[in-house]
């Protein structure tokens, strides 16, 4: 299953890319050796990078129905990419764990749009589907799903990485919920029958949430 949302807002985005500077990236190799899988910069463990990835931490944390929709019981580290042109990551699934914890969903968030190339391409069964929305928007998928980066081939592809660990480790459940959860998060807020459901919603994951 795939999902996709508005995460973080302009202001929040520009505050990230302006950190988007030669001297604060390295090769991302040190992930992935293999220059034939993956050629990409990653940035360096140092200043800026915690204080960045605390502050998008919390800004998602802020945003209540982002946990309730995906039932997250631990998030990961973030990773912050740099794809030039002629970069790439060619088809892969994510190891595990996977940034410190046992990721059951992958997620990447887009920083900006302004490029060539440069998909998101996820494999689900025998179809693939390609992503390159607006800045701004996250993109959820199933740890396990085989995916790539196209080659960029004009401009700069700048994203943010990191992986969720849920209370529900039935994979088939735990896509339904989230697909029920959205559904309750675009009803109007004054509807009668969210009491209900949201009842219905907890029972389920009392009932299948790992303990």
């Amino acid at each position: 299953m795939i999902w996709q949302s508005d995460l973080l807002s302009q202001d929040i985005v520009e505050y990230i890319t302006s950190h988007y500077k030669d001297k604060n990236f390295q090769c991302g190799s040190i992930s992935n050796p293999d220059s034939s899988v993956k050629q990409n910069l990653i940035m360096k463990w140092t200043d800026p990078y915690n204080r960045l990835n605390e502050g998008v931490w919390s800004e998602i944390k802020k945003k209540d129905h982002f946990t309730t929709l995906y039932s997250i019981r631990q998030m990961s580290q973030l990773y912050f990419l740099w794809y030039k042109p002629g970069h790439f990551y060619n088809w892969h699934m994510d190891s595990h764990p996977c940034g410190g914890v046992n990721a059951d969903m992958s997620m990447t968030i887009f920083l900006n749009d302004d490029y060539e190339g440069g998909e998101l391409v996820i494999k689900v069964g025998n179809v693939e589907t390609s992503h390159k929305p607006k800045a701004g928007t996250v993109v959820i998928y199933n740890t396990g799903a085989l995916h790539k980066i196209n080659p960029v081939t004009k401009g700069d592809r700048k994203v943010i990485v990191g992986w969720l660990e849920s209370d529900i480790q039935d994979s088939f459940m735990r896509s339904h919920l989230i697909d029920y959860s959205h559904l309750m998060h675009s009803m109007p807020s004054d509807s009668p029958y969210l009491v209900e459901l949201e009842q219905m919603r907890l029972n389920l994951i009392r009932q299948y949430e790992t303990r």
